[in-house]
């Protein structure tokens, strides 16, 4: 027969067996719960860096908004300009052909005028 000494023993073995399974237990998911704990710090940590980066990222799209914005207005500034500068280029394109076709026409009256007067010189020479 079993003694109750030896029962005991093995009860009280059984006991720690357990009690140190559990404290095993308890260390690694301590563990585990500071790998966590580490690994959510480094994503906040990443998390904050990102939000940072965000910020900077959007602050130069603005800017580059911004500046975009400004060359366009200059570029319609521009544009206004170049069509004023042509009109006018036209307009004067178009007086000086004006005063070129007027040049044709009084060197050509003053040439029959000249003939003329020419021919009148002679035929009074001639009487």
């Amino acid at each position: 027969m079993v003694s109750r000494k030896r029962v005991d023993a093995s009860f009280e073995a059984g006991l720690q067996n357990a009690n140190q399974a559990r404290l095993t237990e308890q260390e690694q998911s301590a563990r585990d719960m500071d790998a966590a704990h580490e690994k959510l710090r480094g994503l906040e940590l990443q998390l904050a860096s990102l939000r940072s980066s965000e910020e900077g990222v959007r602050l130069q799209a603005q800017a580059l908004r911004e500046e975009l914005a400004g060359k366009q207005n200059a570029l319609s500034a521009m544009q206004v300009e170049a069509a004023a500068t042509k009109a006018t280029l036209e307009e004067a394109q178009r007086g000086f052909a004006k005063r070129e076709e007027l040049f044709r026409e009084s060197s050509a009256e003053l040439k029959k005028e000249f003939e003329l007067l020419a021919n009148q010189v002679f035929e009074s020479q001639e009487e």
